[in-house]
């Protein structure tokens, strides 16, 4: 009986051993531990955007309503754009935005879900090399919904239209008139290190806090938390203090630091980027 029992224990022992063996070989080196974030990559360069490029919400509003003709061109995807549009608007994906000759007998709008100036701007202006008046909506279908504008859909979609991505993030935050604000009750090292030109605004009820928001002179606000949760409070708080284009970042600094680390990795050569392991010392060679 004893026998048996070490023999079963033995084989499960030896089992155990394989599997901690198995994943200790396949654990990456420290080489392929993220390094920090280059510093091209955090710092902010201030750019303006061209203004003949943009239409607000409530100016694109008033043109439809005096029947002026106009081709509200929607470049999300499909299933975004069945789920909730604009009335009136088309879609077309922007990858084929140039292979539509009918977009030329009419003034064109191109619709987004946010803060998108960075991507559409180009494409306005390589269509207007085309003889294609074309101009973004600036702020996208979020802007549209607040502004009370007509649209066909799930309406509660547009509670997600405030999200912005950690690569538009990364875009977004260098025209001017924006500023990041970290709402975290206390500003981590990971805020100090990745947004270093973020306020710093706890949404904690203090006054002293809520005077210096009201004293900021910017357009949009782009808010900030560590891992994207807090959102609610901090936008109550700033649309009290009259902001009205508010924009989160999604998944907050630890979605961010992740796209960073890629973005950072993906500048590698491929030989960097490739993970290593550590050679088997029982013969010697890489388990890769």
């Amino acid at each position: 009986m004893n026998r048996l029992f070490q023999k079963r224990f033995q084989r499960t022992a030896g089992v155990w051993a394989a599997m901690l063996l198995g994943t200790l070989l396949w654990m990456p080196s420290a080489s392929a531990v993220a390094e920090k974030v280059p510093d091209d990559l955090i710092q902010r360069t201030e750019q303006v955007r061209d203004a003949g490029l943009v239409v607000s919400a409530k100016p694109l509003m008033k043109r439809i309503e005096r029947k002026e003709k106009l081709l509200l061109i929607d470049v999300r995807r499909a299933a975004d754009f069945r789920a909730l549009h604009i009335a009136g608007a088309i879609h077309v994906p922007l990858h084929f935005i140039k292979t539509k000759p009918y977009l030329k007998s009419s003034p064109v709008v191109l619709v987004e879900q946010g803060l998108a100036y960075h991507r559409l701007a180009p494409v306005c202006r390589e269509l207007r090399t085309i003889g294609v008046d074309a101009r973004l909506l600036d702020g996208g279908m979020n802007a549209w919904c607040h502004a009370g504008g007509p649209i066909v859909g799930e309406a509660v979609r547009q509670m997600e239209y405030n999200r912005i991505s950690a690569a538009d993030f990364f875009q977004e935050k260098n025209y001017a008139r924006r500023i990041v604000c970290d709402v975290s009750a206390i500003r981590l090292a990971a805020s100090l290190e990745l947004i270093p030109y973020a306020v710093h605004f706890p949404m904690n009820g203090d006054r002293t806090v809520m005077a210096q928001i009201r004293k900021v002179r910017s357009e949009v606000i782009l808010v900030v938390s560590e891992n994207g949760d807090g959102y609610a409070d901090a936008g109550h708080a700033l649309s009290r203090a009259g902001f009205e284009k508010i924009y989160y970042l999604s998944g907050g600094l630890m979605a961010y630091r992740e796209y960073l680390e890629g973005l950072a990795n993906s500048w590698q050569p491929r030989s960097n980027r490739m993970q290593r392991f550590s050679p088997c010392k029982t013969c010697g060679e890489n388990d890769r």
